[in-house]
């Protein structure tokens, strides 16, 4: 599990969410105290859109929607990519997982820049 509550005010590169193999949810990422700003995507990603879950007691996972009752989602490009986010959608999450279309084909990282609050 990765922590970020410790960076606050300062942008955190080397958050990373692990995909394995056959799955198509990521580790659980501790964001508490930050806000996701980019989510670089390697080539080696098996699906075309990646959505979130997020969790306050890293129990129980929903998908996330933002104000407008949208799902936040990325329609993922083929290679490697950087998405930027609106910081503002995720201001409060404490635990989000990655949630992908696809099964992954192998082991994928997936790294993340978030900003402190």
């Amino acid at each position: 599990m990765s922590k970020a509550n410790a960076y606050t005010g300062l942008v955190v590169v080397n958050l990373t969410a692990v995909m394995l193999s056959g799955q198509t949810e990521s580790s659980i990422i501790n964001f508490t105290g930050t806000s996701l700003k980019v989510v670089y995507i390697p080539a080696s990603f098996a699906g075309t859109l990646l959505t979130f879950a997020v969790s306050y007691d890293r129990t129980t996972f929903y998908e996330y929607r933002n104000i407008s009752n949208e799902t936040v989602s990325i329609d993922v490009g083929a290679g490697n990519n950087a998405y930027g986010l609106a910081a503002q959608d995720f201001y409060g999450v404490n635990y989000l997982k990655l949630v992908s279309n696809l099964a992954q084909t192998e082991d994928v990282n997936i790294n993340l820049v978030v900003r402190g609050l």
